[in-house]
This record gives structure tokens, sequence and C-alpha cells, in this order.
């Protein structure tokens, strides 16, 4: 580490020397080009300096200070900059986005308004670093421990950054937008675009956002429809307009206007790239609207439950986020969802049966379960219960690997399910009604066998408390063998973590190994993948966009989910409090208190035979075509 110091500081030294004859002027344009190559030479030598693992931090603070000072701030705040030092000034940026946590805050915050003023550089590796490096220095107020810099007016302080900062943004926002309208540069710069993102949700609300989105939707139907460049860059473009709706209707502003023009062209053109970012656009507006009942939205819903819009997987995938936002809103959408839904049935009974569309299936049927009445879909589920199980049986060796993501999706689905029924009975009722019998090996081999592979928190919780409600089924209770097997996979479950680079891979990766092993033989032609825009989601805070569907986004913690489930298992506290001692996971998690004063004994059979009873004696009601009761009523 020293050597490896000493040699740069030599170097530095050495290039800023040759360097010095172009600060006399009057200079050969050969000169004045070799001294700028020498600067730039030796700014890489300092930004290396200061990284160098044997410099202390103090001395690394200074050095890029004191160059900073000398070198990148009159560079940068010159008035007329000249043409021949574009890529000096280029890398002049690139120190400020290197050493933004190191340089003193004041210092970042004060220059941001001459990076601004290099976004109308003509040269595109100037424009495209000063918009990068204004969104990376748009995290800085979250990455900074105020409190041990300045103590009490840490937060201050903070706010202060803040403030100053969100102005220069402001100021930027239009000339990253000239950027990409006018072609400057690189077609498609997709790091300006995506710096664009960055800024809108760092910002928040603004009276300049109606002026953004006017121009973002010209970007889109005069850059990107003609032709479009990239996959990233039309993301980019389409996330930008769903932070800026929700800055919108978070004003009482309406953006509809400003978008149908060009939602209407991608839609009447079919531009199959394009399309599923305009499904979960239409699905944002359909959320944030004010006015569901609106003639659009009616006419709409007719129009993409055609069976031939849902043959592309992208297309697919996007439909069903758009019907997920209009089973959310289902009062308003009353009598159109009850005359769409045999449409919509046979539509997941046609994406079921295609490998690269299963998973896409059960998010229609989920998103149909979570939000809808079961009486909207109480004579079309079986049938789909029936495929599925079907599809399940198929599945066989050596296809092991697929077998066990569609049991995981299944374990999901009918946890859901089971949580979302106004009663227990009816998984076990429906089940045996479609596969009698079944119901028991279900339980065993898939709710809680692969039920316990799932890995993403967000669906690990669904398999909690659907399970967990399950336990209070006559099926269930009346087997001690089911019931200790429920209440083992439950006290697993309650320690309420995520898996890490499991998850990660169990979400991302697989599904990708699964769709370039098994689906060749349906690939006889290109088709556009789909992108999720994370910005789409309205549960989640424009700052930390969900990263997919929270189905019980309700249960947003494990404080929350141990609530849930212990009033799901309060009839049955004390058999299995008795019955599986204090030390077990389950009674640890849900009755701690208890658990350290009760030192086991024999189970509780008089609570068991009394929430027996107690189900014998409930009318339950008609659901799914037969009364919903226990095996003995």
């Amino acid at each position: 580490g020293q050597q490896i110091y000493e040699v740069l500081s030599s170097l530095a030294g050495q290039l800023l020397s040759r360097a010095e004859p172009a600060a006399a002027g009057n200079q050969s344009a050969e000169v004045e080009a070799e001294a700028v190559l020498c600067l730039d030479a030796c700014l890489h030598a300092v930004l290396g300096l200061c990284t160098c693992t044997s410099l202390d931090d103090a001395r690394a603070k200074s050095l890029g200070e004191n160059f900073f000072l000398s070198h990148v701030l009159p560079e940068l705040q010159a008035p007329h900059p000249s043409p021949k030092r574009a890529l000096f000034r280029a890398s002049c940026i690139k120190f400020v986005s290197a050493m933004r946590s190191t340089l003193p805050v004041q210092r970042v915050v004060e220059i941001c308004p001459a990076i601004c003023r290099h976004l109308t550089a003509e040269n595109p590796v100037v424009h495209t670093w000063a918009a990068t490096t204004l969104a990376q220095i748009g995290h800085l107020p979250e990455a900074i421990n105020w409190d041990s810099r300045f103590g009490q007016e840490g937060p201050e302080r903070k706010a202060q950054v803040q403030t100053a900062l969100s102005a220069v943004f402001r100021e930027a926002s239009e000339p990253m937008l000239r950027i990409l309208l006018e072609r400057r540069g690189i077609l498609g710069n997709f790091y300006v675009s995506r710096s664009l993102v960055s800024l809108w949700v760092t910002v928040g609300p603004s009276q300049n956002d109606v002026q953004s989105l006017m121009l973002l939707a010209k970007i889109i139907d005069e850059v990107l429809i003609p032709q479009p460049p990239n996959p990233d860059f039309a993301q980019d473009l389409f996330e930008g307009a769903a932070v800026l709706i929700k800055h919108l209707v978070s004003m009482t502003l309406s953006p509809q206007e400003c978008l149908m023009s060009v939602l209407g062209k991608i839609w009447d053109q079919q531009i199959e790239d394009l399309v599923c970012h305009c499904y979960q656009i239409l699905a944002l507006l359909l959320d944030l609207s004010s006015n569901p009942n609106d003639k659009f939205f009616l006419e709409l819903l007719s129009t993409v439950v055609r069976p031939e819009l849902w043959s592309s997987p992208a297309n697919a995938q996007g439909i069903v986020r758009l019907l997920r936002s209009y089973f959310a809103k289902y009062c308003a959408f009353s009598d159109a969802l009850r005359g769409a839904l045999g449409s919509i049935v046979g539509c997941f009974h046609k994406i079921l049966a295609k490998q690269k569309t299963t998973t896409v299936a059960f998010y229609l049927l989920n998103a149909m379960v979570r939000y809808l009445p079961p009486e909207y879909y109480e004579q079309y589920y079986p049938s789909c219960l029936n495929a599925i199980l079907e599809k399940l049986d198929h599945l066989k060796r050596p296809a092991a690997v697929e077998s066990s993501e569609f049991e995981k999706e299944v374990a999901v689905h009918l946890s859901l399910f089971v949580y979302m029924q106004p009663h227990p009975q009816v998984l076990p009722t429906v089940l045996n009604a479609v596969r009698p019998g079944s119901f028991s090996t279900i339980l065993e081999r898939t709710m809680v066998g692969s039920g316990s592979k799932v890995l993403l928190l967000q669906r690990r919780k669904v398999c909690l408390v659907g399970v967990a409600r399950l336990m209070t089924c006559q099926e269930v209770c009346n087997s001690p063998e089911a019931l200790r097997l429920c209440a083992d996979f439950v006290g697993s479950m309650l320690t309420w973590r995520n898996a890490g680079l499991l998850s990660w891979l169990s979400a991302v990766v697989m599904p990708h190994v699964l769709g370039n092993g098994g689906q060749q033989a349906e690939m006889s032609e290109y088709e556009p993948a789909f992108v999720r825009l994370h910005q789409c989601e309205v549960d989640s805070s424009t700052k930390r966009p969900h990263r997919g569907w929270d189905m019980l986004p309700e249960l947003k913690d494990k404080a929350c989910g141990v609530a849930v489930v212990r009033e799901l298992l309060s009839p049955l506290q004390g058999h299995l409090q008795s019955g599986l001692g204090p030390n077990h996971p389950l009674s640890r998690e849900l009755w701690p208190s208890d658990a350290s004063s009760n030192n086991g004994g024999s189970p509780n059979s008089d609570s068991l035979r009394d929430f027996r009873d107690s189900l014998l004696n409930d009318s339950f009601p008609v659901l799914f075509g037969s009364p919903v009761r226990g095996s003995g009523g």
C-alpha cells in the first residue's frame, strides 16, 4: 500500500508540473492539448491516492479537497469553457461523483449548479457524467450520518442540504429531458433517463411535473415509438412517467391528458416492445383514479379480455397487472367484471397450459382471490383448481426443478385462498369435491412440504397465515398428526426471515433457468420480454418501490404476523401449549409469557373437544355449490 502511494504521489507531481505551461496562456494548440491530458491523468492519480488503503482518512480528505479547490472547482465554474477541454471537464465531474462522500458536504452542494450547467454541453460524455453525478449526489443526504458529523445540528443541516439540492435538481429536469428529446449525443441515452427517474424520486412532487410529463410523453412519441433504441431506455421513460403520475395525483392534478394520446398510439400500432408498459401505466392510472367509472376504463376492460391479446407472455403479464387494478376496485366495475369473468378464467386456463406463463396464471388467480368476493368466482374456481391439480400430476421427473417451482406456486395460492375465505373449511370442501380424499395429501406434500421452501418474505407470510388458519378447520383438528404437522410448519415460519441470496436466486435466477431450459420448443420466434415497472406499485413509497406485488401488505413486519397468527389460533391455545410444550417455536413466538410458566403436561383435550363441537354446531354459508361443513357435520 505504501509503495502504491509513493508511486502515485510521484506521478501526480510530475504530471502537474508538465501541465503548468498551459496556465501561462498564449501557448500553441499542441502544448495546450498535452497540458490538458496531463491534468486529466493527474486527476485520476489523485483519485487513486484518495482511495489508497495506506492513506488515512484525514490525509485523503485534505488531498482531495485541495485538488478540488485548485483545479476541479475553477474548471467547472469557468464562465466560457473551451471545447478543447471538454473531456477534462467530464473528468472533473467524475471526480466530484467519486469524492462526494469524502468532500465537505457544503463543497458538494456549492458545485451542483455548475454541474447542472454542463447538462447543456454538446459533448455526450460531459452531459452524461453531469446527469449521473447529480443523481448520485441526490442520494447523499440519506447516506451521511448527520448526527455523528454535526451532533445536535445534524437534522437541521440535513434539511438545509436537501432544500438546496432540490432547488438545483428541479432546474436540471428540463435540460435532461431536452437531451433526450433533441437526440443530442447518444440516441436513447439510458444513463440520462435513469438519472432523471432518480432525481424525480428524490425531489418529490413539484410544480414543474406537469411540464416534465408533457415533455416525457413527447420523447416517447417522437424518439421511442419510431424506433425503440433499447429496452433499458424504454423502461426508464415509463418508470419516470409512473413517478410523475403519482406526484401529480398527490397534488390533485390529473395526469391522464398528458399521456392518453401517446398510450393510444402505442396501442393502435401494437408496438410489442412497449404495449406491456402501457398496461402497467393504465393500471397505475386506474389505481389512482378518483372516478373509476370513467367510460374509458369500462371499454378497456372488455377489450383486454380478448384471448388473442394474451398470446405474448409479456402482454399476458401486463394485462394481469391491469386486471389486478380492476379487481381491487370491483365495486365500481361489479356488473362489468361479472360479465367478463368467464373470459378471464378462459384466459387463465390458456396461460396455465404454457410453461412460460404458468407463474402469470397464478398471479391472475391470486389477484382474483385476494380482491374479489367469493361469490364472484365460486362457479369458476373448481375448474381452475382441477386444472392446477392435473398439471401438478403431470410434472414428474426428470423435470424436478420445474415441479418444485410449480408446487411452491400452488402452496402460496392455496394459503392465500384459505386465508381470504369466510371460513377455513372452504378449502377442504372444495379440494375434496374436485378430487375426493386429496386434502390430506395436498396439505402434507404441497402446502407444508413445498410451502416451507418458499423463500421471499412477502410470499412466506402468505403461507404462514394460510396454514395457521387451516389449523382451525375440522379435518386438521380431527387429526393429531395433521395438527402437529401444521404446528411445526407455523412455528418454523414464525422466525420471519428473508433468505437473502437464496431469495434472490429463487425469484430471479430460477425463472430464467427454467425459461432457457424447458421452453425452447415454445420459442419459435422473437417475443418481447416483460419488464415490471417498479414505480407502478401504488402501495409502495416512491423512495423504496416494491420489487413485486405484496399480496398482504397489512402484514408489514413480524409483530403484525405474530398478532394475526395468535388471533387465528386463540381457540386452540390451551391444547397447543400443553401438547407442544413451552420450548416449541410456536409456543415461544405466540405465547412467550405463558410458555415460561408452563412446564408442559398432557394435552388439554377439553379445549380441543369444545372447539370441535363449536365447528360442528356452526351454520356455514353455502359456497362453491355446497354447504361448507366439517366432515362430521
